[in-house]
């Protein structure tokens, strides 16, 4: 029993770091993509207002 409760926290860890991983590269570049609209739509929304 404690062998296989070791092995299920040793999955869930490393499935979390995967998770938590790609949960960190797509944030980075989802900002990185806003960063590039978000002046383009100020002057826009400037423009248009």
């Amino acid at each position: 029993m404690g062998e296989t409760t070791a092995f299920l926290a040793m999955l869930s860890a490393f499935f979390g770091f995967i998770i938590w991983m790609i949960v960190f590269i797509f944030l980075t570049t989802l900002s990185k993509s806003l960063r590039r609209e978000l002046p383009v739509r100020a002057i826009n929304g400037v423009d248009c207002g």
